[in-house]
């Protein structure tokens, strides 16, 4: 990555991590208008409103020494049941989820922001000796 694709990089994770970390807040004041008389949030409740899609999936195999087969460890686990449960489970903790992307993306845009000041300092180096010629 050159230099702005990076500091654009971190300037997305940044504006991502307040808008993850003031969401539930200014949801909660923008419902409150008296002309909104719809409103709803939560994981998978209506995707024409999406603000954002994630595929997962809970993966887990398991093989023996001497053999490459492996195998999908299920555990007595119904997948459909799962599914629901999941998707329930995020619901109840929403809140946290956003609080830890939010940490999440600074924590990635200040490694960004390092790589960045490193590549400038580099780059001033560099300049500085063109300039003495």
């Amino acid at each position: 990555m050159n230099n702005f694709e990076n500091f654009e990089k971190a300037k997305k994770l940044l504006t991502t991590k307040k808008g993850l970390e003031s969401f539930f807040d200014k949801w909660t004041h923008a419902t409150q208008k008296p002309r909104i008389d719809k409103f709803k949030n939560g994981f998978c409740i209506d995707s024409r409103f999406s603000v954002f899609k994630a595929q997962v999936s809970f993966d887990c195999h398991t093989g023996e020494y001497g053999s490459s087969s492996c195998y999908t460890f299920r555990n007595g686990i119904d997948s459909s049941i799962a599914s629901d449960l999941f998707k329930k489970a995020i619901e109840l903790k929403k809140h946290e989820i956003f609080q830890l992307m939010s940490e999440l993306a600074n924590e990635e845009a200040m490694k960004i922001k390092s790589e960045c000041e490193a590549e400038l300092k580099e780059a001033s180096k560099k300049l500085e000796e063109i300039q003495e010629l």
